[in-house]
């Protein structure tokens, strides 16, 4: 799978730069598809009919606070995403700590200090307070290392599984998991495509981890969906070549 996207990316890097209006339908679908999974991951039970309502200023009557402002907050962490990554800036820890802020919607938040009842997995992290900075370090120090010939994809899902698993914040530690994900993805070269996952599959990948220490359930989900994309993508620009 690496190799077909490392493929499609050589050739869709020969084709640019794509003419303005396929820039414009590619960020139309994939701001669509980004809210539509972070929504959808994060537990909501809204339609994506209701969704795209929300998105274009509609009202749901049943929709949470929480599920309307995190269509916005899921744009403004995608353009951060994009903005850092195309500046070169690794993952740190100055950048999770925006993308949580981004996500809700607070200012700079600190690492937990107890230890927190992670309640979608029915068990506690066995990480505690005191040992987050470090533990988070450890990951940013395997996000900086750079090897010949390595799995991007395994390497941000393992990335999303391990943050998921120090829970460090009191809570949306979910959606910055799949933040760290995506910024390593995009560190990558790779679109920001959505994952065609259920909220039941995407916990039950993480559980998967947690018991086998494997996560290639998680790449896998990873490059199947920056597959599709460049085949969409291929399908829009190769009347361009």
């Amino acid at each position: 799978m690496l190799r077909e996207i490392r493929k499609k990316m050589v050739i869709l890097h020969n084709r640019g730069p794509f003419r303005q209006e396929v820039k414009n339908r590619l960020a139309a679908l994939e701001h669509r598809e980004w809210i539509h999974m972070f929504l959808r991951l994060s537990g909501s039970r809204l339609t994506e009919e209701e969704i795209d309502t929300m998105m274009q200023g509609g009202f749901v009557l049943h929709a949470a606070v929480e599920e309307c402002l995190l269509v916005d907050r899921v744009q403004q962490l995608r353009e951060y995403i994009y903005r850092l990554t195309d500046m070169g800036a690794p993952l740190s820890g100055q950048i999770l700590q925006d993308m949580h802020a981004i996500l809700s919607g607070g200012g700079r938040e600190e690492f937990r200090k107890g230890g927190i009842l992670m309640e979608r997995y029915g068990t506690y992290s066995q990480i505690n307070g005191s040992d987050i900075a470090d533990a988070i370090n450890e990951v940013l120090r395997f996000a900086a290392k750079k090897t010949e010939g390595e799995n991007s994809l395994e390497k941000a899902a393992l990335i999303h599984n391990r943050i998921l698993e120090i829970y460090p914040f009191s809570d949306r530690n979910e959606l910055l998991s799949l933040a760290a994900l995506y910024y390593m993805a995009a560190e990558a070269g790779y679109p920001l495509a959505a994952l065609k996952l259920t909220e039941e599959a995407y916990t039950d990948l993480f559980l998967h981890y947690t018991k086998n220490r494997d996560c290639r359930g998680m790449a896998q989900a990873l490059g199947e969906a920056v597959l599709a994309r460049m085949d969409f993508m291929m399908q829009l620009t190769g009347h361009e070549i």
